[in-house]
């Protein structure tokens, strides 16, 4: 259980990773004005949807997996379900401040 849990947290923290990039990445294609390529901003929206949608997933399966193993008192257990939506919360926030 213990080594599945590394994985979910790793591929959570690369989802948050690659949201983050693809949103990123739309800003830059269309600034704020309209003025810009709109086919890759749709684009680039769709992926960064496509990256917090399997976030989402990951996520819930990962509480699933955890409350089915009983395992909810271990300490990676409660690392892995409360730090990706603390790191996506305090990276979200820092991307408006940069």
């Amino acid at each position: 259980m213990s080594k599945m849990l590394n994985l979910s947290l790793l591929i959570q923290v690369l989802l948050i990773g690659s949201f983050l990039v693809f949103n990123w990445q739309a800003e830059q294609a269309m600034d704020k004005s309209g003025i810009g390529n709109v086919e890759e901003w749709s684009h680039l929206n769709h992926l960064a949807g496509i990256s917090i949608n399997c976030l989402a997933i990951c996520w819930i399966s990962t509480f699933i997996l955890i409350l089915s193993g009983r395992c909810i008192q271990s300490k990676q257990a409660k690392l892995t379900i409360a730090l990706p939506p603390l790191i996506f919360i305090v990276c979200w926030v820092g991307s408006f401040l940069i």
